[in-house]
């Protein structure tokens, strides 16, 4: 992989690098996401670096610009562990729930038991809860999760897979991290996510939905919000973004975990 460095605004550096698009993401062709900008490592700024880094990627093509999605990092190289020369660590992709936002906390619990563990906000957030500029914008600040716009790249779906995509990108090309040893979790609607994730890229060796799962317009509180839609609008959300049409592409190990009464995902 070819990098680039060059200066950006304030100082900071911005990493940019060469287009790459691997046999392992065969599911990405075809699909919503098949766009150029999913086959590149984002580029990035560091906006802060401690034994968490926050720092600011590029996303998808939104309203005219890149998406700007802010994330944090760590690693047992960044919480100052003694690692050795040399040593890559696995990594893991972290996506947060409904409602929820990128957790410093998550990612050095992650790093603590020897991962480097990246966590993005798909809110359009930054570390202080507050807009970024660039970022998603929520109508009402609500997370609009079912919302079938004319522009696609204004779905809040389209985006936050995108994120989690390109996520997955920039943790690889990290020098300290073993590519080929990746995982994914998500949480509740990142568990939705996770799912849809796991069937389009195959580089992941395992997926942990936790709550979330597919079939959404079959039970529970999910299928109340997707009936209460037009249905041209309900049948383009299950055709697109439901996961029960990406999981029968998943190949890596999974766990789902959930519970009996859960009143979201039956």
């Amino acid at each position: 992989m070819k990098r680039i460095a060059r200066q950006a605004a304030g100082g900071a550096l911005l990493l940019l690098c060469a287009p790459q698009f691997s046999r392992a993401q065969q599911h990405v062709r075809g699909s919503l996401w098949d766009v150029p900008a999913i086959r590149q490592v984002p580029a990035y700024r560091v906006m802060a670096r401690d034994s968490v880094v926050s720092l600011l990627y590029d996303g998808l093509p939104y309203r005219g610009h890149p998406e700007s999605v802010f994330a944090y990092y760590a690693s047992p190289a960044t919480i100052g562990a003694d690692t050795g020369a040399g040593k890559t660590f696995p990594g893991i992709v972290l996506v947060h729930g409904g409602g929820g936002r990128a957790f410093a906390q998550w990612v050095l619990m992650w790093a603590r038991k020897g991962y480097a563990a990246i966590a993005m906000d798909l809110r359009g957030n930054g570390a202080d809860g507050t807009h970024v500029d660039g970022g998603f914008v929520e109508p009402d600040h609500e997370t609009p999760y079912f919302t079938i716009t004319p522009s696609l790249e204004e779905q809040w779906m389209f985006q936050a897979v995108g994120d989690v995509l390109l996520a997955h990108n920039l943790i690889r090309s990290f020098p300290e991290v073993d590519p080929d040893r990746t995982a994914l979790t998500g949480i509740s609607w990142g568990g939705v996510i996770t799912c849809v994730v796991a069937g389009l890229d195959e580089r992941f060796k395992a997926a942990v939905p936790v709550y979330g799962c597919g079939y959404l317009w079959e039970s529970g509180r999910m299928k109340t919000q997707l009936d209460a839609l037009r249905e041209v609008d309900r049948k383009a959300w299950v055709s697109q973004y439901d996961p029960a049409g990406y999981l029968k592409n998943a190949r890596m190990p999974m766990l789902f975990l959930n519970d009996a009464q859960d009143p979201y995902f039956a």
